[in-house]
């Protein structure tokens, strides 16, 4: 796989090798895969044809070539300098294009971080080496971005090598996904605009920046929207809440789904089968209950987003804050905490989220008690 993707750098110097190493990768990939491997269906497909490519372009170029297709070639290649350098329009959106790339990357990191921040880091030294490329692909794709503010070149290269390392590791259809395919363009584009800007301004032009006075604004914008998601992210519950009063539906009591339950989807999780959950909502919002064999102290329950979180579709809409009589003890006697966050979701009769302790992340679904009245 890595003479697939990398041998096709060799073509910066020599194309001849930019084509055979890449073919010759994918060949060996096949012979090990015995059969047809997943990337035929799409996936390889783009390498195999940059190196076809490489080797049609090396045996023309090696050829003797006609002097009016000489005189062509070089007629286009005129044509394109003229419209890649001095275009005015081409050289403007390069300059705003480099700070579209700086914010929307920084962005980008900032919003990774906020995730690693929350969670804590991985233990690294307890991962695997597999695990480990991961982290720090992802983070090189991530962070990286940040670079561009200093070194456009490198804030475009370090991300696209974090992209690359983690197709090369074996998640080719994780990077495929928006979540990392938005800071690999964010890299791409940076790349782009450092390219056109390095060739400066076009002849007889002068040097063009975005107004201050837009930046201004556009950094006003972009702070206030971090705040909004700072809030949003590391907020229990966030600011601008609204107060919480259970309706009707809510309010009484909630015990586990039992197993085989035709509607709520039933954690597996071992944990969760072997603790005994109930919530008793209350109608001004407090929440008695218990966890396990420990009983629910002070619980309290919320909206657990803001405006700009619902705006966002970040977070489910409620979330149950409690303390416990003890520690609870997981299967295998793992002590989970005794306290926990629940952030649930309503759906007719069932409430579904997830469970969180302090080292530990349960899968919830409840479904309620019906009253004797509504029973009948």
């Amino acid at each position: 796989m890595a003479m697939l993707l990398l041998g096709l750098l060799l073509a910066w110097k020599w194309q001849l090798l930019g084509g055979l190493v890449p073919l010759g990768g994918f060949v060996l990939l096949v012979s090990i895969e015995g059969r047809r491997p997943p990337g035929v269906s799409g996936l390889y497909l783009w390498p195999v044809a940059v190196g076809v490519l490489n080797l049609l372009c090396w045996w023309i170029l090696r050829a003797r070539v006609p002097a009016d297709v000489v005189a062509w070639a070089e007629a286009w290649q005129s044509r394109l300098t003229t419209a890649l350098y001095g275009n005015s329009a081409l050289y403007r959106a390069a300059v705003v294009g480099r700070w579209v790339g700086r914010i929307a990357g920084t962005l980008v990191a900032l919003f990774y971080l906020s995730f690693v921040v929350g969670e804590g880091p991985p233990p690294l030294f307890r991962l695997g080496l597999q695990q480990d490329l991961v982290f720090f692909a992802t983070a090189t794709l991530f962070v990286g971005l940040i670079l561009a503010w200093k070194w456009e070149l490198l804030g475009g290269l370090i991300p696209l090598a974090g992209f690359v390392l983690l197709f090369l590791v074996g998640y080719a259809r994780l990077v495929m996904n928006r979540p990392y395919v938005l800071p690999a363009a964010i890299a791409g584009l940076n790349v782009l605009c450092w390219w056109r800007l390095k060739a400066g301004p076009p002849a007889g032009g002068a040097e063009w920046r975005v107004p201050k006075q837009v930046l201004a604004v556009v950094g006003v914008c972009v702070t206030a929207f971090a705040a909004l998601c700072a809030n949003e992210i590391f907020g229990n519950p966030p600011l601008m809440t609204p107060s919480f009063r259970p309706p009707a539906a809510m309010a009484g009591e909630w015990r586990k789904v039992p197993m085989g339950a035709p509607v709520a989807r039933v954690p597996a999780d071992p944990d969760w089968r072997a603790l005994n959950v109930a919530f008793t909502i209350h109608p001004d919002g407090s929440v008695t209950g218990q966890v396990g064999d420990a009983a629910v102290l002070s619980g309290r329950m919320a909206y657990n987003r803001s405006w700009f979180g619902k705006l966002m579709n970040w977070r489910l809409k409620y979330a149950v804050h409690g303390k416990l009589d003890h520690a609870v003890r997981g299967s295998g006697g793992f002590i989970l905490a005794d306290q926990f966050t629940a952030p649930l979701t309503m759906q007719g009769r069932y409430l579904s989220g997830a469970l969180y302790f302090k080292r530990r992340v349960l899968h919830v679904a409840l479904v309620k008690e019906l009253a004797t009245d509504e029973r009948r």
